[in-house]
């Protein structure tokens, strides 16, 4: 699986060949025609990469951690090398075994300086400058590492729900870490005294595998949630309000259609969220698709830009109108998509029994409804399409509308 990381005009890629596994360097000057500026034999096969500065440390699955000097692009050089006590580590995570600190002030000379070891599986990190919160087999657990050489357990918190999923995943935002956890769903644990960290909250959501926290609200990626009423699965991406943390709502649902169920990944930025999908084909290889959602408002997220991508894609990074994503089997290809940001109804206007709806561009636009936003059952609104407005008969119950671009 390659893995990427862009910033300044660069995108670093880490891809497997048959035997060897490279870091890529490609200049994004004109992104319509990246340019391979620099490749660097590295030993270990590479599935996470963070920059800090000029350095680029590589979480090597067989090799442990290496930094990688970029202060050049176009000249990498690696200029230090750790294995840790366990292959799989990352950056200080273990696959097996708790959590390792490593001293990189003498960037030649990496070393471990202390350990906190555990017989869990971690799955699940979030650091900040004093704590580090781990989420495993062992449940959620907060470590005072303001002293690096001497780390140790601060807490245990109380998750009664937590699943032991081994790709749960955690972010903290101000007191409150939030958990997306396999079957539980989204937990939410109250970090603010972390010696007596304790669940708050609960979502029940199945098949959760993504959560980010942008403001108040938490974008929950779903995989493989059953629809009754088609008997086949699909994927969701559930938005939460967590303005009250104790309290989290649902106020806004986007399903994907009938047999798009895998989503692999997440990203959002201000009110874009892009997902990365795999794509089950009938014959042949899976494939993958990438979609940008206009999420501004919450209740009614709607697509403005999709790709059908070659492979499936299993990271995402959106910046701008372009999204940069690493796929299976092709590296990294930069798709450029063309936002429908006019896409948006204007307010409603009722007349006696008669709504009328409006919005700015017509071409090629679907007009949408639905009774519920909890299981939503999206119908064409027939004589909609090509238009840019339509009179509707007034109905006792709620409707809910979108707009969208086949």
């Amino acid at each position: 699986m390659p893995v990427v990381k862009v910033v300044d005009g660069y995108a670093y890629v880490s891809s497997r060949g048959d035997r060897t596994t490279y870091l890529t360097v490609l200049s994004l000057a004109d992104p319509a025609r990246p340019v391979l500026v620099a490749s660097l034999p590295v030993a270990a096969w590479v599935y996470r990469i963070h920059l800090s500065g000029n350095l680029l440390y590589l979480a090597g699955v067989d090799q442990g951690l290496i930094i990688i000097d970029v202060a050049d692009p176009l000249q990498p050089r690696q200029i230090a090398q750790l294995p840790t006590s366990n292959p799989a580590a990352c950056a200080g995570l273990r696959y097996e075994g708790g959590l390792e600190v490593i001293d990189v002030r003498d960037l030649a000379a990496p070393f471990v300086v202390a350990s906190v070891d555990s017989a869990e599986i971690v799955g699940g990190l979030h650091a900040d400058e004093a704590s580090v919160y781990t989420i495993g087999s062992g449940g959620f657990k907060v470590i005072d590492v303001s002293e690096p050489s001497a780390p140790f357990v601060l807490g245990i918190g109380s998750c009664l729900e937590f699943t032991g999923a081994v790709f749960s995943f955690v972010q903290v935002s101000g007191r409150y870490a939030y958990i997306a956890d396999g079957d539980a769903g989204l937990l939410v644990i109250d970090v603010g005294s972390p010696a007596d960290s304790r669940q708050v909250a609960t979502m029940p959501a199945r098949n959760s595998c993504a959560v980010q926290v942008v403001g108040q609200y938490a974008y929950l990626g779903r995989q493989y949630v059953w629809d009754d009423d088609a008997q086949a699965y699909r994927s969701r991406l559930q938005i939460i309000d967590v303005a009250d943390p104790l309290h989290p709502v649902t106020v806004g649902i986007y399903n994907t259609e009938i047999g798009m169920s895998r989503l692999n990944d997440l990203h959002v930025d201000g009110t874009r969220a892009c997902p990365g999908f795999h794509v089950e084909q009938p014959e042949g290889p899976a494939v993958g698709e990438i979609r940008v959602l206009d999420v501004g408002n919450t209740a009614n997220p709607v697509v403005i830009a999709s790709c059908r991508t070659k492979a499936p894609v299993s990271m995402v990074q959106a910046v701008g109108n372009r999204v940069y994503a690493a796929e299976d089997r092709w590296g990294m290809p930069i798709y450029e998509l063309t936002l429908s940001g006019s896409l948006k109804l204007n307010p409603p206007v009722l007349s006696g029994n008669t709504l009328t709806l409006s919005w700015n561009d017509g071409a090629g636009v679907k007009l949408q409804k639905t009774l519920s936003l909890t299981n939503p059952n999206w119908q064409d609104v027939a004589g909609s399409e090509g238009l840019s407005s339509i009179a509707l008969p007034r109905e006792g119950a709620a409707i809910f509308f979108r707009l969208i671009q086949p």
